[in-house]
């Protein structure tokens, strides 16, 4: 294992552990409060918020791991590029929303004006969702040129240097 790996690795961990002690505190919280008790509601919805908080980070870490450690190779091409920015991106925006629904579900009636940063958390994560939409079209066209450039070209002619050598070798042109 290399140096960047092992680095990796427990920054993964350490990620991961952070959102299990965020889940057991939630948890415990939440305990207290209805042993006591005490504001039920409100210890729930912050156990809530909590517990989306850790699974958030939680997936990052898990994300580490996955595409920095165990494929153990740099992206080669746009296609892993793409899917793994969208991953990236949609495990964030799954967490702000989350978030967002979490704090207006706290507002109290009486409030409104405390609507405003959560309706401002839905609306970045709509930014993001809309932003990651454009982004999968845009790079859609070069995609299909990759897969052009690795299949062959759609019109039956060689893609590259190499594919007009074997094809001169093998008497098509």
């Amino acid at each position: 294992m290399n140096i960047c790996n092992a680095l990796y690795v427990s920054v993964s961990l350490s990620l991961i552990g952070i959102a299990l002690t965020l889940m057991g505190y939630a948890v415990w919280h939440a305990i207290v409060a209805i042993r006591t008790s005490g504001n039920v509601v409100a210890a729930l919805l912050s156990a809530i918020g909590l517990i989306v908080i850790s699974m958030a980070v939680l997936d990052i870490g898990k994300f580490l791991i996955q595409e920095e450690v165990l494929r153990d190779r740099e992206l080669r091409s746009a296609v892993e590029a793409r899917q793994t920015l969208t991953k990236f991106m949609v495990i964030i925006c799954i967490a702000v929303s989350l978030e967002a629904i979490v704090y207006i579900s706290k507002v109290d009636t009486e409030n409104l004006e405390h609507l405003l940063y959560p309706a401002a958390l839905l609306l970045s994560a709509v930014v993001v969702m809309v932003g990651l939409g454009i982004y999968q079209k845009l790079s859609q066209a070069i995609e299909h040129k990759e897969k052009a450039r690795d299949i062959g070209r759609s019109d039956g002619r060689p893609s590259s240097l190499a594919d007009i050598r074997r094809s001169k070798a093998n008497g098509l042109r």
